[in-house]
């Protein structure tokens, strides 16, 4: 794949240079928070929504400024550094979580406690920009009207999949799909013939919450006491604690909890979820496969095994994206810096 790669810089150029960031938006309404609300309403419309994050904005008239980013993410960390101060009790938990989040007085006030952490961009920008920052890890971006400066909706790395996925049959995207995932770059997520990020099923959830925000990753395999892949955790599935208002299930082992959210995934939701553990690969299937399950199943990731069901690797979509972007070189871009493209207004991180 390597020795390809150069060639098909022109191609993927000439192709993603006719598309621009406002039309590949998604289709939902662009959720937004106004600064005075209080953190535990912005938790609740984060998770009636069903969402990791919304921009935060403060009305300066006559134009609406964004002041920050209210994410699940930086949620979770304020909570784990002061979990002391919450209680394990069923009936207690939930006011000791909220009492927490009213030392801010409102969300406005949390977001500037924290390290700012989104990205925005023009919706006639091209959509090469934000594909950059999209094979160096960031997930969404902020669409907004270069008049207006009003949020016109989100540009993901999924609903780039999509497109991609809708354009598979055109070149360079035909040549470059056929190729095997074990020739993708790698990076520190994909460790073939080696281990990955994992944590036992009677752990208890508060145990991988810390885990996954110690290396910044956004999913981790569950593993049964024999060491094979038996689940997986996604950031996403931490949403449903403030859904149901159960904060006391961070003590409970892992494998209850994953029990306890599919059964009411499979009640209040219909998606793919619903029946699986965990979706997976191998490492001899081909990135056009990989990609198909992806938009199938609506996950970011698919843990690769081996044949006695270990996990050896992860593959997500930000791994796929670094050879469906035109890189000056995507098997070296793990190791390199994120791009700052003069017109693209970003703060520090990436949500």
């Amino acid at each position: 794949m390597q020795e390809n790669f150069e060639a098909w810089q022109k191609q993927l150029c000439l192709f993603w240079s006719n598309v621009q960031c406002g039309s590949l938006i998604d289709s939902n309404r662009a959720i937004t928070l106004p600064a005075t609300i209080s953190v535990p309403d912005a938790c609740q419309v984060l998770a009636t929504n069903n969402i990791l994050s919304a921009l935060v904005e403060s009305h300066a008239p006559p134009t609406v400024k964004y002041c920050g980013l209210f994410s699940l993410h930086s949620l979770l960390e304020y909570v784990v550094s002061n979990i002391s101060e919450i209680s394990e009790s069923k009936t207690l938990a939930w006011s000791a979580f909220q009492r927490l989040c009213l030392k801010f007085k409102d969300v406005g006030e949390f977001c500037s406690s924290r390290t700012p952490s989104y990205v925005r961009v023009d919706s006639d920008e091209n959509v090469i920009t934000m594909l950059r920052f999209f094979a160096n890890g960031t997930h969404r971006c902020s669409v907004l009207d270069k008049h207006t400066s009003m949020v016109l909706g989100t540009l993901s790395q999924s609903r780039v999949l999509n497109y991609v996925y809708e354009h598979r049959s055109e070149e360079p995207f035909e040549s470059i799909l056929k190729h095997e995932i074990s020739e993708l770059p790698s990076n520190d997520h994909i460790a073939r013939g080696g281990s990955v990020l994992s944590i036992f099923e009677d752990a208890i959830l508060l145990d991988a919450v810390k885990v996954m925000l110690k290396h910044d990753v956004s999913s981790v395999a569950v593993l049964d006491e024999d060491g094979l892949l038996c689940g997986s955790l996604s950031l996403s599935d931490f949403k449903y604690l403030f859904r149901i208002r159960r904060i006391d299930l961070f003590w409970c082992p892992i494998h209850e909890f994953i029990r306890f959210i599919r059964g009411f995934q499979s009640l209040s939701e219909r998606h793919a979820k619903d029946s699986f553990p965990y979706f997976a690969t191998r490492s001899n299937k081909t990135i056009g496969s990989v990609i198909e399950r992806m938009v199938a199943t609506k996950v970011h990731h698919l843990w690769i095994i081996d044949d006695a069901r270990h996990a050896v690797g992860v593959v997500s979509i930000t791994d796929i994206l670094r050879v469906l972007a035109p890189l000056e070189d995507a098997f070296r871009i793990s190791t390199q810096a994120s791009p700052r493209p003069s017109r693209l207004d970003r703060a520090d991180g990436s949500d």
